[in-house]
């Protein structure tokens, strides 16, 4: 049920009064929606996975470490950045861009939460 001050369209124009009022929706309208945003599920999960955001960044510097190796003198390299890939860390510089995507997926996710129960009440209307 949608709550009081929240407004009826969120930002995919999804309508959240859609659990009130089935009688203009059909089950295959409610069906068609989910499909719709459930194909697009995979790339907004993919793009909010921190390790994923990290692999193309400009910010990764390669470091060289000197180390002894069972007496022998090596060098090791390894990727960094200065957040040590963690994207939601403040020292990450893109970290507004991925609080952007982990929204977005939020948004997502409520809004497949939504239908998700439209289709319940519709089928429970139905079956009544």
């Amino acid at each position: 049920m949608a709550a009081k001050n929240e407004p009826l369209y969120n930002d995919e124009g999804l309508s959240k009064d859609i659990l009130l009022n089935l009688s203009g929706t059909t089950h295959e309208d409610i069906l068609s929606k989910i499909d719709e945003i459930y194909e697009s599920w995979d790339e907004v999960e993919e793009e909010a996975d921190p390790e994923r955001f990290c692999e193309d960044c400009e910010h990764r510097y390669t470091v060289r470490e000197r180390e002894e190796y069972w007496g022998s003198i090596c060098y090791r390299e390894f990727e960094t950045c200065r957040a040590e890939f963690d994207p939601e860390s403040s020292d990450c510089p893109r970290a507004d861009e991925f609080e952007e995507r982990l929204e977005n997926r939020n948004r997502i996710r409520k809004a497949l939460e939504t239908l998700y129960q439209a289709e319940e009440a519709f089928t429970n209307k139905k079956g009544a």
